[in-house]
């Protein structure tokens, strides 16, 4: 290694903290020798500057640990993709879940949580797709089929959980993660107004401005309908509801409870598709990915946000 390679050299931590050698920093020599090197990284899931992914050699494919087909840049990739997904998950049910007033907090909390949720989705399903076929989801399938489908795609991961479980590790884990979503009468439609909202209903009023409206309820009236689910079924909410017909005053802690309802459901899901990952259902490079896939970094001074 010249001088001048020597004296650019950075330490870099991964997400657990540990202390890793310190890596050269372009100018470097592409050479077999440092396409090996970075090959020992992207497995590990651990976060390299930006500059890595542009500096891997491409010449030939490196061999990693998984035995798939993905490149290095697409492990890069990957993880970018996932820390979108589980920040805007952290954030958007963080958000939900402190909502004074739901009316004026709707739109921010659905935006996030309508593409958190999708990216999610796709990650997973993009996970079992390279365990069953060594490469990444098609962009043919992504763009075509699933687009912004959030209600055909949970169905499709859900689905893929349920017949893979033996796979698993410690089964009984993603048997009873599985159950508490199945057991959510919450769940479905809540995902049914995320999913209306990311497919087009954001632009619902934009749409009646323009005299074009469109032909669904606006995703409001499908936010209303999980949250009348939730007060039907839940005898708790639902007698704290009939309070605060009485008691004004109990309003604040009424729609606390709610809003902790919603965010409940969502959590319950996030929390399946983490522990299906960790225990193998979504293949080898799944397991590490559902570790992370809770581990968020602080959002808010002072806070930790990690997901429960």
């Amino acid at each position: 290694m010249s001088n001048h390679t020597q004296s650019s050299t950075i330490a870099v931590t991964n997400t657990r903290g540990a202390l890793l050698d310190l890596i050269p920093q372009p100018p470097f020599e592409h050479t077999s020798e440092h396409a090996q090197k970075w090959a020992l990284f992207e497995p590990a899931g651990i976060r390299l500057p930006g500059f890595a992914a542009r500096h891997v050699c491409k010449s030939a494919p490196v061999p990693n640990r998984y035995n798939d087909d993905l490149s290095m840049a697409q492990g890069f990739d990957f993880l970018r993709e996932s820390d979108s997904a589980k920040n805007l998950l952290a954030y958007g049910i963080r958000a939900l879940r402190t909502a004074a007033f739901i009316e004026t907090t709707r739109d921010p909390i659905m935006t996030m949580l309508s593409i958190g949720v999708e990216k999610m989705l796709k990650l997973g399903l993009g996970l079992r797709h390279v365990e069953n076929h060594r490469v990444w989801l098609p962009a043919r399938v992504l763009k075509n089929e699933y687009r912004h489908d959030l209600v055909k795609m949970e169905s499709l991961l859900r689905e893929a959980i349920r017949d893979n479980f033996t796979q698993a590790t410690n089964r009984s884990y993603v048997t009873k993660a599985l159950a508490a979503v199945d057991a959510d009468p919450v769940w479905l439609p809540l995902l049914s107004a995320l999913n209306r909202y990311g497919k087009d209903g954001r632009f619902y009023y934009l749409d009646v401005l323009a005299e074009n409206p469109q032909r669904e309820e606006s995703p409001q009236t499908f936010w209303d309908v999980a949250e009348r689910i939730a007060l039907e079924r839940e005898p708790e909410l639902n007698a704290l509801f009939r309070e605060m017909i009485n008691d004004i005053s109990q309003s604040d802690e009424f729609y606390r409870r709610l809003n902790e309802r919603m965010a409940d459901s969502l959590q319950r899901f996030w929390d399946l598709v983490a522990m299906a990952a960790v225990q193998g259902v979504l293949g080898e490079r799944g397991k590490a990915w559902g570790h992370d896939l809770k581990s968020i970094g602080r959002q808010i001074a002072g806070v930790s946000t990690n997901a429960r």
